[in-house]
């Protein structure tokens, strides 16, 4: 389960009752909703998910750590399959807090928003949502007579050991790139997608 900022909403509401309302307690399910693997949980619970339970709070690269993750499960023989989850949610605390951090474009133009390579990009754009996906084994898919949508060959993950704030560092992300591409062109793939958290 990949995430940026966990059950935000959960965390505002009770940090609301305790600010705005004086309470010296919180809802007796809070610890359970408000950590970052509880929709991890749910998912297992709910589905009978027997397997590795993991939780990368990984801000806007968690999507790409969890595929890697579910990937090298697979590669080194502790999963056949693996459902990967990645969700994030809005709230008025967490955008607030990113904004301080500068994170958050100025742009309101929808075209200026979303250019993370762009010399002059001015941040990211905040949104929710949430996505699954099955990554498997090549030889489990076959087993049930499903064809691939696609083949990831390989992969690389890398830490640029920059803070976090408007200070860009691309050591890191170039890096990643290398790495997964020097793996990956052994195995001389048809497509190459690379993506990167800026």
């Amino acid at each position: 389960y990949g995430t940026g900022n966990g059950p935000n909403e959960v965390v505002e509401r009770n940090l609301s009752a305790i600010t705005a309302d004086g309470l010296t307690a919180v809802e007796p399910l809070s610890f359970q909703e408000s950590v970052f693997n509880a929709p991890a949980s749910l998912i297992s619970i709910e589905f009978g998910f027997r397997g590795p339970l993991l939780a990368l709070p990984m801000g806007w690269a968690a999507g790409g750590y969890a595929i890697a993750t579910a990937a090298d499960l697979i590669r080194f023989g502790h999963a056949e399959t693996v459902v990967v989850v990645v969700s994030d949610e809005m709230s008025a605390i967490g955008n607030s807090a990113m904004r301080g951090l500068r994170l958050i474009s100025k742009q309101t133009e929808a075209s200026e928003l979303l250019r993370p390579f762009s010399a002059d990009a001015s941040g990211a754009s905040n949104g929710e949502g949430a996505a699954a996906i099955v990554v498997e084994a090549r030889q489990a898919a076959e087993s049930r007579g499903n064809a691939p949508l696609a083949i990831l060959r390989d992969w690389s993950m890398t830490s640029d050991s920059c803070g976090v704030g408007p200070k860009r560092s691309a050591g890191g992300i170039q890096a990643a790139m290398a790495q997964a591409l020097d793996q990956a062109a052994e195995q001389e793939p048809d497509v190459i997608f690379s993506g990167s958290y800026l």
